[in-house]
């Protein structure tokens, strides 16, 4: 088992975690703040005189060519066919994403089509200029986008060759033939992203060819662009040197990958398969992992000559082929580090300020050692155990609590399944396989929703931490979860356009609201439980969910909207979008009643008080606005975040409001001093959505760091 292990580095992060090797979709910023995997990248085998490597979606296949074209096996190498009527050299290759066409960018300014399966040409694209074509299909197989050094992408129907779209991308500068525009779709083909010579990232609409934003940050070209699974965040490569990270919605630029900054000009960028690493290669023939939330160089690896013209990774997110012209190397990196955030709780607290973690594996494992068990911010001072139950006490280096990392073992077993330990800022926190973006509690309180990417709708004990049951149906992107008052039913809003309703009792599915939007972002119930409130695209539909009959559709929001929630009389609904706007609806009629603008950006969440007397509002201008919402007039402004405030809850009384934002920061607010009364402080990534308990006690919130955590709120200082 050591020789799976490197030293983790020290980072001032408060929980306990545990590495196991269950599914991908655990892992994130578990990961955060170790600089490097079990692993040394393996070099598997190399394809000689093959360029542009592309993975087909079972992983099966591998595709890549220059003057001829070739299919191969993925896990043998062997050459399985050769395609014909290749026109001139190969500047890029795409599978659809079910296999059966294989696109490819020619140097005769064509794009030719083949069923990689038979070889056949199915069809010739003819329309480009320029010489160096790029080419991508969008995730729904509706759609090729293509863009070359002539600066034009354009957007074609793959199954009859027909033109969809061309979008104008280039503004002026010197055109030289290696600045081509790079192209890439989000994962529900809703949105096209462009990079390209003139320094700036542009987002299309693909089927109207609307430009939906212009990102402006790097000081050179950008050579490539790539969006995450969920289409959160787009990551982008520049001559620059440098890899940067974009919340695709806003074009907010959270992060740039420079603490090991590239030593020559970035080529290509990828997303890994669960989302949670970034790959980038640059010259000379070096390529980096990054984890994508906290910006972590994970591995470092060459051996390749020049700049990296393509770079995949496998479907399991196992493997990575890099071409830079001395042909295509595939390299096993050992998939993504698996972490799993576990309640905190019973633990026991040494005089010296140690703490126990007991570690549970889910099955007898030999060669475990004290060795094994790696500490952030501490050290191991004591161990004992065999067979599946082990106990390591664990002496902080200053600090309240530390950071266990247990990997996996040498068979590849799933080790760690459970751990406790003392954690005195918190109360509990709950093992979510996800990035949680959306949680809630029941009326009565006995249970916790939560949903992400990446995993189903868990229902939790709160008290306990224990999972009651897990929801299935339809894919597993949840953007919003949401009890009725009465208790009978759970919506969940899902990016597969379309809005579950469940017996949270038993975990069955009721029924399925159809929407037609892009995804589903937000939910909410009337008071009476009589209306069922969706917002998707730029519409927001009520249902009555006894029935699933649609009841009005609201149209009034420019772009996305964001968040909703009913008057407590239930008969007003307010809803924020990312136009910024604010509008007030007849919930009876569907009529707008007013609209009223304060927030510079995006409106994340908006809120009722709970005697309807105050809406309050939080935005990317990282402000908390409090409206009459009979008027429309502001009353006050919070202001003491640093960063988009993403989620806001009012107290059972309306005294206190509670404000998540895309810091991992929580804030207490007295709402008649207008000032923070405490802060609560744990998450490493953005608060998502945060949920107060009936009796207003206890604190949920879910944050993309994996964690779902609940705090005891206490009695607020005295001013």
């Amino acid at each position: 088992m050591k020789a799976h292990l490197k030293k983790a580095a020290s980072a001032p992060l408060f929980w306990v975690c545990l590495m196991v090797a269950t599914g991908v979709a655990l892992t994130a910023t578990a990961y955060s703040s170790f600089k490097s995997t079990k692993s040394i990248p393996v070099l598997k085998k190399t394809l000689e005189g093959v360029l542009d490597p592309v993975y087909s979606p079972d992983g099966s296949l591998l595709a890549g060519g220059y003057k001829k074209m070739y299919i191969f096996d993925a896990k043998t190498g062997k050459k399985l066919r050769t395609l014909e009527g290749v026109g001139g050299h190969s500047t890029k290759i795409a599978f659809s994403p079910d296999g059966s066409m294989l696109a490819s960018g020619q140097t005769d300014r064509t794009i030719r089509i083949w069923n990689p399966k038979t070889g056949e040409l199915l069809r010739t694209l003819e329309g480009h200029t320029g010489l160096f074509i790029k080419v991508a299909f969008s995730p729904d197989g509706s759609m090729l986008a293509s863009g070359d050094d002539d600066h034009m992408i354009r957007v074609w129907n793959p199954k009859t060759g027909d033109p969809l779209q061309t979008l104008k991308v280039y503004t002026g500068g010197t055109v030289v033939s290696s600045d081509y525009s790079s192209v890439a779709f989000s994962s529900d083909s809703s949105l096209i992203a462009s990079g390209q010579a003139d320094r700036t990232i542009r987002i299309w609409n693909p089927k109207t060819g609307e430009l939906l934003q212009t990102l402006i940050g790097h000081t050179s070209g950008v050579s490539s662009v790539s969006f995450s699974p969920d289409s959160s965040l787009l990551a982008s490569g520049s001559k620059d040197r440098t890899v940067r990270v974009w919340n695709a919605a806003t074009g907010a630029q959270l992060r740039t990958l420079e603490e090991h900054k590239h030593k020559g000009p970035v080529g290509r960028v990828v997303f890994s398969p669960d989302g949670l690493r970034i790959a980038s290669a640059s010259g000379p023939g070096e390529i980096r992992i990054w984890n994508a939330y906290s910006g972590a160089l994970m591995q470092t690896f060459k051996g390749h000559h020049g700049l990296p013209s393509v770079l995949e990774f496998s479907p399991d997110g196992k493997e990575i082929a890099c071409d830079s012209g001395s042909g295509v190397r595939i390299w096993d990196i050992g998939g993504a580090p698996v972490g799993i955030f576990v309640r905190v709780y019973d633990g026991v607290q040494h005089p010296t300020g140690a703490f126990d973690a007991t570690i549970q594996f889910s099955e007898s494992v030999k060669g475990f050692e004290q060795s094994d068990v790696q500490v952030e911010n501490g050290s191991v001072a004591s161990f004992s155990g065999s067979g599946a139950f082990y106990t390591a006490t664990i002496q902080p280096s200053g600090l309240d609590t530390a950071r266990v990392r247990v990997p996996r073992n040498a068979a590849g077993n799933d080790l760690a399944s459970n751990a406790y330990a003392f954690c005195p800022a918190l109360k509990a926190t709950l093992t979510i396989h996800i990035k949680a973006r959306c949680v809630a509690y029941s009326p009565d309180g006995s249970m916790l929703a939560s949903g992400g990417f990446g995993s189903a709708v868990g229902l939790w004990d709160p008290s306990t931490g224990k999972r009651l049951r897990t929801l299935r149906g339809g894919i597993p992107n949840t953007f919003a979860v949401v009890f009725s008052p009465d208790g009978s039913m759970l919506a969940s809003a899902c990016q597969d356009n379309a809005l579950y309703i469940w017996d949270p009792s038993t975990g069955e599915l009721i029924r399925t609201l159809e929407w037609h939007g892009r995804m589903g972002r937000c939910a909410a119930f009337s008071p009476d439980s009589s209306m069922l409130a969706g917002g998707a695209d730029n519409a927001i539909r009520i249902w009555n969910p006894a029935t699933g009959e649609l009841l009005h559709t609201l149209i009034g929001h420019k772009y996305l909207v964001e968040t909703i929630d009913f008057s407590p009389d239930g008969a007003f609904l307010a809803s924020g979008g990312n136009d910024g706007s604010i509008i007030i609806w007849n919930s009876n009629t569907g009529e707008a009643v007013r609209t009223f603008t304060r927030h510079f950006g995006g409106v994340a969440s908006v809120v009722y008080s709970p005697d309807g007397s105050m809406l309050a509002s939080g935005g990317e201008d990282d402000a908390i606005r409090i409206w009459d919402p009979a008027t429309g007039e502001p009353i006050q402004t919070l202001t003491g975040h640093t960063h988009a405030v993403q989620s806001l809850a009012f107290l059972p009384d309306g005294s206190m409001l509670v404000s998540g934002d895309s810091d991992g920061v929580i804030r207490l607010w007295d709402m008649d001093a207008g000032k923070t009364v405490r802060t609560f402080e744990g998450h490493n990534a953005a608060v998502s959505q945060i949920a107060l308990s009936p009796d207003g006690k206890t604190l949920a919130s879910g944050s993309g760091d994996l964690t779902l955590r609940i705090w005891e709120i206490g009695a607020p200082p005295k001013h």
